[in-house]
């Protein structure tokens, strides 16, 4: 009996269970971060671009809090949505938008930006991922200093070359 007075665990059946745990063939995420705290549980979510439910190590708060700007960007008038996609379809859009020459820096992308100017038809798209990002283009929006119009322009000086059309 341990100082708990729970029963210790002989050596056969703590080789069980380890078999057990390597056996198992769960799904696993792989965490990042300090653990000097228990780390959070990813979130489960279904990806855009596929449908396939999936798992994002970022927190639900940054995808709520850039909803909300995107929505108060489409009620300023602008052509603009977000995806939230898988990892497998992150790396399909990551070689997409190498293959058009545009460099892809960021190492998991989570977020792609759609948007369009009223002429074109079809949607330009940014990997970006920071709520601060999208916040600074609606700040821009909001004071006039995009227009619709300029809206492939602004993106491009606020966020340089990652952007490609579709």
């Amino acid at each position: 009996m341990s100082k708990n007075n729970k029963k210790l665990l002989t050596k056969k059946e703590l080789i069980a269970m380890l078999k057990a745990i390597a056996s198992d063939k769960t799904p696993r995420v792989e965490h990042h971060g300090a653990m000097c705290y228990v780390p959070r549980t990813p979130l489960k979510f279904i990806c855009d671009a596929c449908g396939q439910e999936s798992f994002s190590e970022r927190y639900d708060d940054d995808y709520t809090i850039i909803m909300g700007i995107i929505k108060e960007m489409t009620e300023l008038g602008f052509d603009v949505k977000v995806e939230k996609v898988c990892d497998s379809c992150a790396e399909k859009i990551k070689k997409e938008l190498e293959a058009d020459g545009i460099p892809t820096w960021i190492r998991k992308i989570n977020y792609i930006f759609f948007f369009r100017n009223p002429k074109d038809t079809e949607y330009h798209r940014a990997v970006v991922h920071g709520f601060y990002s999208y916040n600074e283009l609606l700040t821009m929006m909001k004071n006039g200093e995009c227009t619709s119009e300029g809206l492939v322009e602004a993106v491009i000086s606020l966020w340089g070359t990652s952007l490609s059309e579709l």
